[in-house]
């Protein structure tokens, strides 16, 4: 692999999950590329050759001990490092990436911190998210016939109304549907997150604030505390990533003021959260327009 190859995507996928299947002639093998690297060469897609995959394995990844020079001790820190390397070859802002950590390899929320750290400092744009087992749109079932991801450690395969869907196409080549509908999927999440979140603090808190509903103290504080959690799990996904940056700045003076039942507060502050949340649907990825 090149600075090249690494170029000349458009879209490029990033996957570090445990590639694992012994039987697979897909089972990605121990190879060592430049200073970091532990990857091969990319997975391109069919009818369209600007996008691309390529496979991480930090299982792969062997543990060493911490050196003056900043070598990563952990095999997540190396991978993490392997990122970077790659993403530092994507600065273009028409070079599109989107990664994908696997939690199960106790990749943490730090982890996705860190990576957007480093997006930041590097100016490409790229998406980072995280996945578990049969808990994304990654994993292809009868439920979800476009994903990507089996659940052997290779490319998955299933039946959907008698027709069976391939991840894999042929030898390094991925199906563009499946592509495709794991790509826009993810493109088009923060933006429905954010909108959810939107939705819920505002129809939950302004018939509260606004003494339009008549609610018990108990019930109330119940509503309140569920808004809480919410903006919590908002607030732990989104909270480093720059775009983000003010509209999570009012979402935690927000919760300040449920946390201080400060009502006189919350009027304002939720007309501020209306406000902000349009200014940033607009700036997502996706085609509804909010006004």
């Amino acid at each position: 692999m090149n600075e090249a190859s690494v170029q000349q995507f458009e879209r490029l996928m990033i996957i570090v999950w445990r590639w694992r299947d012994p039987d697979s002639d897909d089972r990605l093998q121990e190879v060592d590329y430049g200073e970091w690297g532990v990857w091969e060469p990319v997975w391109e897609i069919e009818e369209d050759k600007k996008a691309g995959i390529i496979r991480i394995d930090p299982c792969l990844m062997k543990e060493e001990p911490y050196d003056p020079q900043g070598t990563p001790r952990t095999a997540l820190e190396k991978s993490i490092r392997d990122i970077e390397f790659l993403l530092s070859h994507r600065t273009n802002l028409e070079q599109k990436t989107q990664v994908y950590l696997h939690t199960t390899h106790t990749y943490s929320a730090e982890h996705k911190n860190d990576l957007l750290a480093i997006v930041k400092k590097l100016g490409c744009t790229c998406e980072v998210n995280t996945f578990q087992f049969k808990d994304s749109a990654l994993y292809i079932s009868p439920k979800s016939p476009f994903g990507l991801l089996g659940e052997d450690g290779s490319w998955g395969k299933t039946v959907d109304k008698d027709k069976l869907h391939y991840a894999k196409k042929s030898d390094h080549l991925i199906t563009k549907d499946h592509f495709d509908f794991v790509w826009e999927f993810f493109q088009r999440l923060p933006k429905e997150k954010t909108y959810d979140l939107c939705e819920s603090v505002l129809l939950t808190l302004q018939p509260l604030v606004y003494n339009e509903a008549v609610t018990s103290l108990e019930e109330y504080t119940r509503q309140v505390k569920n808004i809480e959690e919410k903006i919590s799990v908002y607030l732990a996904n989104f909270s480093a990533d720059a775009r983000f940056y003010d509209f999570c700045a009012t979402l935690t003076t927000l919760q300040l003021a449920l946390k201080n039942d400060d009502r006189e507060h919350l009027k304002g502050l939720l007309q501020q959260v209306r406000q902000d949340s349009i200014k940033l649907l607009n700036t997502l990825p996706g085609n509804h327009i909010y006004a």
